[in-house]
């Protein structure tokens, strides 16, 4: 059975065989964790700056302030900056990571960083957003903001309404950063171009996703390619490219090796959503599940289960609650349909299309491989 370990964690059932590349979608560790640290110290410049100005305008301010900075700093892998660096090398450019202070790293460099912490301000922002619409009480591992602030406050509705313009001054930041970047006008103007685009994808993403159902003729992969590939991988390889006055013809090969990692990113998070522990995801398991959303998982199980399962597959998911023992039997379901199976392998297929695209003629020598 699936049950729970003698940790309380959920058990993988019988038959959950994904492979640890599909879990891990990178095997650059040491690259990301270079990344981290150098990213985790220029965005605690940035946000001691905010910082400063919350104090100023009173107790209030200060103590949203301090929540999107301890969630932005709480955990967090960095790996779009990481994406947005590794797309600068593939591209020919020319990063040290570690070893400088800010003030004295090239100038390129230091705004490529300043790229990269606008844009994961960009992910606090959404992530505040996305867990007070889920109504999610967890995230990396601690208390999500809405949640933190209906505590302080006493009044969902309060915490709510905070949690909202947390999100907001988050996407602030993100454009202050990008509006006071040191770089030529060109560069500064077609990044914020960028980011701007991609925020705008997530936003139409994120309506169709909140307004689908499973019974609906929905475009999953649609929604994906707005809300989850835009900004998690094209917009920071677009960037690197763009800082790295990368050609045409590297452009095109990065944006169909985002549409593959993408693609591969979300669906992995489809899967981690129902199998993964709580201490891997920095979530609660099973919540879109609860939350009855509409994944490529649900999707593929009502098109391969056969019809008694189907029933009974849609039977689960308008359910008012789930017990534990249907909770097991939903997941079942989905192994049985064959949809966890599929799901897997076309993440493996995806990823080993990025890593053939990752390594092909544009690149200039190896550089490529970072990113794969």
């Amino acid at each position: 059975s699936v049950g729970a370990d003698e940790h309380g964690r959920r058990r993988r059932p019988s038959g959950f065989t994904v492979s640890e590349r599909v879990i891990d979608l990178t095997a650059q560790h040491d690259f990301l964790e270079r990344v981290r640290l150098v990213i985790n110290d220029h965005l605690a410049a940035h946000l001691n700056d905010a910082r400063r100005r919350a104090f100023v305008c009173g107790e209030a301010t200060d103590a949203v302030c301090d929540a999107l900075i301890e969630l932005t700093l709480r955990g967090g892998k960095r790996m779009r900056p990481a994406l947005m660096i590794a797309s600068y090398i593939a591209c020919g450019g020319e990063v040290e990571l570690g070893g400088h202070d800010g003030e004295q790293l090239p100038a390129r460099t230091r705004a490529l960083f300043d790229v990269a912490c606008a844009w994961e301000l960009l992910q606090t922002y959404a992530l505040i957003h996305d867990d007070w619409m889920d109504d999610d009480d967890l995230r990396r591992g601690g208390p999500t903001i809405h949640c933190r602030m209906a505590g302080r406050y006493g009044d969902r509705h309060v915490g709510a309404c905070v949690a909202i313009l947390a999100g907001d001054l988050a996407c602030a930041l993100s454009h202050r950063i990008l509006a006071h970047l040191d770089a030529p006008s060109d560069l500064v103007r077609d990044c914020t171009s960028i980011v701007t685009k991609i925020e705008e994808e997530v936003i139409l993403g994120q309506i169709l996703d909140v307004t689908s159902s499973p019974s609906e003729e929905v475009s999953i992969e649609q929604i994906y390619e707005l809300k989850t590939t835009s900004y998690t991988v094209r917009g920071p390889v677009e960037i690197g490219a763009r800082f790295a006055d990368a050609p045409p013809a590297v452009v095109s090969c990065l944006r169909a090796y985002s549409a593959a990692v993408g693609l591969a990113f979300q669906l992995r998070d489809d899967l981690l959503a129902l199998w993964g522990h709580t201490d891997m995801t920095g979530k609660r398991s099973l919540g879109d599940l609860h939350r009855r959303k509409t994944t490529a998982i649900v999707l593929e199980t009502r098109k391969l289960a056969s019809a008694g399962d189907r029933v009974r597959f849609d039977a689960l998911l308008v359910s008012d609650a789930l017990s534990p023992t249907q909770e097991d039997e939903f997941l079942q379901l989905i192994i049985r349909s064959g949809a966890q199976a599929a799901i897997a392998s076309r993440i493996d297929a995806l990823l080993t299309a990025a890593e053939t695209m990752a390594r092909s003629e544009p690149f200039p020598r190896e550089n490529g491989a970072l990113l794969t």
